[in-house]
């Protein structure tokens, strides 16, 4: 029994093959093809539709990917890692996650690379949302990409320009005023865990409480839970 294959590239030969022969194609064109002409002319046609699907898929800084926060399908961006981007923040999702609109008009979802904040729904977590919210909605940031997630969002480390070239670290800033936690397992600056230990000694936001739980703690809790 013939495959799927060749029973689909047969088919197309011989519509091919009815179309060729028909008086909508002129005769000096028809002439010169015999069936194995019409055969190479399918294989071809068909490989060429292959590659130009694929480099649909895989060009450009944009391809389709899911959005969580409202369940739409939007581009997701491919930056390259070191590359910078710039834009204006006209949305801030919780403590570690805003949207940037470039010049170009592109809103772009940026995850915070160096800290993790608490969930909206943890202790701190609309505190946290808030403070970064005052630091930086509405401004214009600088985003140094790391890579985009399995979400789609950029992560990348962020700094806020000042004026006469000084930037401040939105992440470090975060870290000081005890509004997340240094996310240790993707980033290893010293001057962020510094941060963080100085907010645990003057037990600022969420090192006021006694016994606090990292985001990612409470994360891998609630997903159990919800199995």
């Amino acid at each position: 029994m013939p495959s799927v294959s060749i029973v689909l590239l047969r088919v197309a030969e011989e519509r091919f093959m009815r179309y060729l022969h028909s008086g909508m194609i002129l005769p000096e064109f028809r002439r010169p093809f015999s069936r194995k002409n019409g055969i190479v002319l399918v294989l071809c046609s068909v490989l060429l539709l292959l590659f130009a699907g694929n480099e649909a898929r895989t060009s450009g800084k944009w391809e389709s990917g899911w959005d969580r926060g409202n369940g739409k399908k939007e581009p997701v961006s491919v930056f390259q890692k070191g590359e910078t981007l710039i834009g204006r923040v006209i949305r801030v999702a919780d403590g570690d996650t805003v949207t940037l609109l470039t010049p170009e008009k592109q809103e772009i979802r940026i995850r915070f690379q160096g800290i993790d904040a608490p969930e909206r729904e943890q202790d701190f977590g609309a505190q946290s949302r808030k403070n970064l919210n005052s630091l930086v909605y509405g401004k214009t940031i600088r985003v140094k990409v790391d890579k985009t997630d399995k979400h789609g969002r950029v992560v990348g480390r962020i700094w806020l320009p000042q004026g006469k070239g000084t930037m401040l670290d939105v992440e470090e800033a975060q870290l000081r005023a005890g509004m997340a936690w240094h996310y240790e397992y993707f980033n290893h600056e010293k001057k962020l865990a510094n941060a963080q230990k100085e907010a645990q000694r003057a037990k600022r936001g969420i090192w006021s409480r006694p016994d606090p739980v990292p985001p990612w703690k409470w994360r891998q809790k609630n997903w159990k839970e919800k199995r």
